[in-house]
């Protein structure tokens, strides 16, 4: 099977079953909380980090461990 027919069949299963509690759904519209939106606008100002490699992302994120 190809990636395309995986992910193709993945995504119809998914669809398919969205009467489930929970299950995917197409149309589901979500509005990102208050962190979020700060953080959005942080990145939009251009006050977000850029690391040339995930190594770089990595020493960051656990630079306080």
């Amino acid at each position: 099977m190809e990636i395309a027919d995986a992910a193709a069949t993945y995504v119809s299963t998914r669809i398919a079953t969205s009467t489930q509690e929970g299950a995917f759904d197409a149309h589901e519209t979500k509005v990102p909380n208050a962190t979020t939106r700060k953080a959005i606008a942080e990145l939009e100002a251009g006050k977000g980090k850029r690391f040339k490699n995930a190594d770089g992302l990595m020493a960051d994120l656990h630079e306080d461990d």
